[in-house]
């Protein structure tokens, strides 16, 4: 027996930066299909050992900061836990911007995304 409700399909996405010294840019981590909308609902930022707050991250959508709000999200083995939601309506890419501040090493990081498609 149906209830009539269709459940939302979940994906998570994620990645493993290594961002060469001094350099900065932007990632796709997934884009909204056409017809559909993507709702972020859980973000996960993990920095290891030797990271030193140098390595600066944001979730975006197109320019402007979704995760943190404003700011960047900056750590040395931490994991931070994000439950805020937003939507990227169809083609609309989620964007990982990433900057190293150290001129001498690269550093990394660990980002999972979970959304849900409408």
């Amino acid at each position: 027996m149906s209830s009539g409700k269709t459940r939302a399909l979940k994906h998570v996405f994620t990645a493993f930066l290594t961002v060469a010294a001094g350099s900065s840019g932007e990632l796709e981590i997934a884009v909204a299909p056409a017809g559909k909308r993507l709702r972020l609902k859980k973000t996960v930022i993990h920095f290891p050992a030797g990271t030193e707050g140098q390595l600066q991250i944001q979730i975006r959508y197109g320019a402007m900061a979704v995760i943190p709000d404003t700011g960047y999200v900056q750590g040395d083995d931490q994991t931070y836990e994000f439950e805020k939601e937003w939507v990227y309506e169809a083609g609309s890419p989620i964007k990982i911007y990433y900057n190293n501040l150290d001129s001498t090493y690269s550093k990394s990081v660990y980002i999972a995304v979970t959304v849900e498609e409408e």
